[in-house]
């Protein structure tokens, strides 16, 4: 499994701890409405993008429980 698709869901701090063992760049990007946000706590990527000069791009948004 590539990693792109491993860190699909994951909660940030794990996928952030799996790329720094691994030495990955990476770039965070949120996207949180202001509804409900005093329950939305947990950050888990939604979507992964490889930049040409091999970052990792990774955009999360926030749940209120596990997936």
């Amino acid at each position: 499994m590539d990693m792109p698709s491993m860190l699909l869901g994951m909660e940030m701090e794990d996928a952030k701890h799996i790329l720094e063992v691994n030495k990955i760049e990476y770039e965070v990007n949120k996207i949180q409405g202001r509804k409900d946000a005093a329950i939305l706590t947990e950050p888990r990527i939604i979507r992964v993008l490889e930049s040409k000069c091999g970052k990792l791009e990774l955009t999360i948004t926030h749940f209120s429980s596990p997936l």
